[in-house]
């Protein structure tokens, strides 16, 4: 935990644009591509990254948050708190190109386009991207991406339970990518690298794609030995967090690690907790969670600075909350950050009065001022309604914004300059409001607040 106290002051020193120490950097014979190696007992961080800033502390701030995740693992599973021997390797490629290249190298074959992992449990290695590539001050100043933190600490987990406890995934595979999933979580929660449950908008958007399915429409748990797949994954996981809250749920956990005849006994106890159709059960719990979040892609994570917001590569990022407005005449106000993106392109959208599929977007740039948008779902088009180019905008500081729906018209405030009010002409505007950023662009949603005017 002392890693992230450390990391936590060096961000702020940064923030408040206060001298950093220079990491020390150690060079391979490729001049262009350079690594940082940070070692801790029982696991080594290499960063592979292009540009020689920040490779050390995102390394560090890897390797603590992995190492913090090991450890519950261990405590859940009542195991007595080791490290891994031998060392495990997690290798970080700032990037896709990186990433495929280095997997090529080690498997021959290129890395399906979904694929942002490698993983080999007999070396104890697991390769991984940071995509998509953003600037270096980003990382300097945030550290690397929430979700390219989960994926590290989720190849250091299955690695480390492949390692210590060998059977588990022959066995039950549901529980051992549960148990993955669920500590890296809790750990994350606890670190402020994420969301609590579907305040997360990534574990919303999976969770909502299985919310309201059957019981017969909802994958099996994976019992046998094949790869878990996707929606497998999120039901593995979501069974662990259903039997953690259990009276018993955490009792029977903690003895898996307690010898074969034992941990037999706990696999199947736990089964037995979620029924005899466990899909059932968390099809019923599925139901009871609420789910605030509609985002259409991958694109929005949770962090202690607020939501980041980071499109793939090639595509623009739409989220909405998933439940309206509901008022007439309100207030949207906050604060947003915008970086520089892979074409130093930065754009973030607020939309509100989602009809259907038509939308309103204030659209903020660094070097087009705002724009008030209409999207047209029909043509796919997004029609001009209103713009002032001459509000300041600076990358990097935060950008506030109040936006007014009051007496059928729209008013935008962005960094005390006002864009011209926007006759809606009887358009329902109560509908769910919610967040963008353009395709190449990034940015980070510090704050932001719905308050009625009625």
């Amino acid at each position: 935990m002392l890693h992230f106290h450390l990391l936590r002051l060096f961000l702020l020193a940064l923030l408040l644009n206060t001298a950093a120490p220079s990491p020390g950097i150690v060079q391979d014979e490729d001049p262009v591509l350079g690594y940082h190696l940070y070692k801790v007992p029982g696991l080594t961080v290499i960063t592979q990254w292009h540009s020689e800033r920040n490779r050390e502390t995102l390394a560090q701030q890897a390797g603590a948050l992995a190492s913090a995740a090991w450890l519950r693992a261990q405590e859940t599973l009542g195991l007595t708190p080791t490290v891994c021997s031998p060392s495990i390797t997690l290798e970080l490629h700032n990037g896709r190109r990186a990433f495929v290249q280095a997997a090529r190298g080690l498997t021959g074959k290129t890395p399906d386009k979904q694929v942002a992992s490698f993983s080999d449990p007999s070396a104890g290695f697991a390769l991984i991207t940071v995509a998509p590539v953003l600037p270096d001050r980003v990382h300097e100043i945030f550290g690397l991406p929430p979700a390219s933190l989960r994926m590290a600490c989720e190849e250091m987990l299955r690695l480390g339970l492949q390692q210590r406890l060998p059977d588990l995934q022959e066995k039950a595979p549901w529980l051992s990518e549960g148990l993955v999933r669920w500590c890296v979580q809790e750990t994350m929660v606890a670190n402020g690298v994420a969301k609590l449950g579907t305040q997360e908008p990534g574990l919303c958007r999976e969770r909502a794609a299985l919310h309201g399915l059957s019981s017969d429409q909802l994958p099996s748990l994976p019992m046998g030995g094949a790869p878990v797949t996707a929606q497998e994954g999120v039901l593995c996981h979501l069974a662990l967090e259903w039997l953690a809250q259990q009276e018993q749920g955490d009792q029977l956990l903690s003895k898996l690690g307690r010898g074969d005849l034992l941990s037999e006994t706990a696999i199947v106890s736990l089964l037995e907790m979620l029924g005899e159709q466990p899909s059932a059960t968390l099809a019923e719990y599925l139901g009871q969670l609420e789910f605030p979040w509609d985002e259409r892609a991958p694109a929005m994570t949770g962090s202690a600075f607020g939501l980041f917001q980071v499109p793939s590569q090639g595509k623009s990022a739409v989220c909405f909350r998933s439940q309206p407005v509901g008022f007439t005449n309100y207030r949207i106000e906050g604060d947003v950050m915008l970086f520089p993106g892979a074409r130093s392109k930065s754009q973030m959208n607020i939309f509100l009065g989602l009809d259907g599929e038509s939308y309103l977007s204030v659209a903020i740039t660094q070097s087009a001022g705002v724009t008030v948008f209409v999207y047209d779902p029909e043509k796919d088009t997004f029609n001009t309604l209103a713009r002032n180019l001459k509000v300041p905008v600076r990358l990097y500081d935060p950008t506030s914004f109040v936006i007014e729906v009051k007496n059928e018209r729209l008013f935008v405030v962005v960094n005390g300059v006002s864009v011209e009010s926007v006759e809606l002409m009887g358009r329902a505007m109560d509908g769910p409001m919610g967040f963008g950023a353009q395709r190449h662009g990034a940015g980070l949603w510090v704050r932001h607040q719905v308050k009625s005017l009625d």
